[in-house]
């Protein structure tokens, strides 16, 4: 089964915001417009599936307890590291309401997280969910008419220059470990990644 969905959140960008975080679509459940889809443990908020590791490894690295988590509660741990997020995907097609990337298609790209960054000089880091979020926002940069000129820094590493007649940024991008449980990297990993990852901003 085919379903056409769209995203529930935009992108959050707190003043103090010198680095985002991007990752494609939530579950299924969390793009129906209804609430009671939801499970318990759910957050309404990015990475808010209680399958999903993404907060776990995030308050981990923090050494903050876990426990029953809020968006606002989330949305100030951001801010008070600096730290925007938002997904690259606005719309998209989901096969038998599953939540991989590769069940996704018919994609259209949230450009209002792509002008929010370039248009926000304080934002100098990027970091990428995926392989598959960090590929789909250069493709988004390109459909906006961006030319774009990547260098490997180190493994799922790079520096992008992003530019326009009169303007130009660069970045640096880090593609994070997938928190997803159905990945293959332990929890251990994560934490072990993401520390050394987020280290400037911990």
């Amino acid at each position: 089964m085919l379903e056409k969905q769209t995203h529930p959140y935009t992108p959050y960008f707190p003043k103090t915001a010198e680095a985002v975080i991007i990752g494609s679509a939530p579950p299924w459940r969390f793009c129906t417009g209804r609430a009671e889809n939801l499970r318990a443990g759910d957050v309404d908020f990015f990475y808010g599936s209680v399958d999903n590791r993404f907060w776990r490894v995030m308050l981990e690295v923090l050494g903050t307890e876990p426990g029953p988590g809020t968006a606002e509660l989330l949305k100030t741990i951001l801010k008070n590291h600096k730290l925007g997020m938002g997904d690259i995907l606005k719309s998209f097609t989901r096969r038998d309401r599953k939540s991989s990337d590769s069940d996704l298609s018919e994609f259209s790209y949230d450009f209002s997280l792509v002008e929010g960054i370039m248009d926000r000089a304080s934002i100098r880091k990027l970091f990428f969910t995926s392989e598959f979020a960090y590929r789909h926002f250069k493709r988004a940069l390109r459909e906006q008419g961006y030319k774009l000129k990547q260098t490997a820094i180190a493994r799922r590493q790079y520096s992008l220059s992003v530019s326009k007649p009169g303007f130009k940024r660069d970045f640096e991008i880090s593609v994070l470990l997938s928190p997803s449980r159905r990945g293959r990297h332990s929890f251990e990993d994560l934490v072990a990644n993401y520390k050394e990852q987020f280290s400037q901003f911990f």
